[in-house]
């Protein structure tokens, strides 16, 4: 069963906006601060989101007993998680380990990659997901675990648009676009890990590069070669949640 939150799907969607617009408007402020207090301030942010997260989801877990997947879920699952290991050769994570820890900042951008899972899933497959899905359980839809995926990663994806304000136009709507797929991906994460601690890892470690600029490098890339990347993890991941989803539904009856 789904634990129940401590907040109503509204409050816990009102958290997550506010904190967001917090985090932005403290950024703004230190527009022109050292590189180490931007970090600590981020870190601090991050501390204090992962801290109400925690406090309004009564813990990290979505189920208290995960259901048990069926292989067909199993094996889309893994294929979602080797395209994401894909795209990280692809990008260059693995080859660019020795410039990093060869980097005079490696403690600078350590801090910034953990701040930034951090809050990140904190805040989008934490509070925004399970507002969205205590949404969908209030109203009755269907689809919950793939609908507040979809939703969650809409707004992950958006919030990348406060992008615009110092980067080039086609970049951001790259960055718009990919952050979309992975935040579908992060998602069907924490359902199938039942906690936000694996999803707060692999965020960190997809950030956790020399020029702190994620999957995509600031230059961009063609569209067709971001769709042939992160097509895939779109599909596994939408077939794994949608397969969650009827799963979930098969419980009451296996359980009567």
């Amino acid at each position: 069963m789904i634990i129940e939150n401590r907040w109503s799907w509204g409050r816990l969607l009102a958290a997550g906006v506010g904190l967001f617009l917090v985090y932005n408007a403290v950024m703004l402020y230190l527009y022109d601060a050292s590189e180490w207090l931007v970090a600590s301030i981020d870190a601090v942010i991050a501390l204090i989101s992962l801290g109400i997260t925690w406090w309004t989801l009564k813990s990290f877990k979505l189920f208290s007993q995960r259901p048990k997947f069926s292989r067909s879920m199993k094996i889309w699952g893994l294929i979602a998680l080797v395209t994401v290991m894909i795209m990280m050769i692809l990008n260059g994570f693995f080859q660019n380990l020795p410039l990093l820890f060869g980097s005079n900042d490696f403690w600078l951008i350590t801090v910034i990659a953990l701040a930034t899972g951090i809050f990140e899933e904190t805040l989008c497959r934490g509070l925004f997901f399970s507002g969205f899905l205590d949404h969908t359980l209030y109203n009755g839809s269907s689809f919950r675990f793939t609908r507040s995926a979809i939703y969650s990663a809409f707004l992950f994806g958006g919030f990348h648009f406060v992008n615009f304000l110092g980067g080039n136009p086609a970049v951001v709507f790259q960055q718009m676009f990919w952050a979309f797929v992975l935040g579908v991906f992060l998602a069907a994460l924490r359902v199938a890990t039942n906690t936000l601690v694996w999803g707060i890892l692999l965020h960190s470690l997809l950030d956790w590069v020399p020029s702190i600029s994620g999957p995509i490098r600031q230059s961009g890339t063609s569209w067709w070669e971001l769709i042939a990347v992160f097509g895939p993890i779109f599909i596994a991941s939408l077939i794994f949640l949608v397969s969650a989803d009827q799963r979930y539904l098969k419980i009451p009856a296996e359980n009567a």
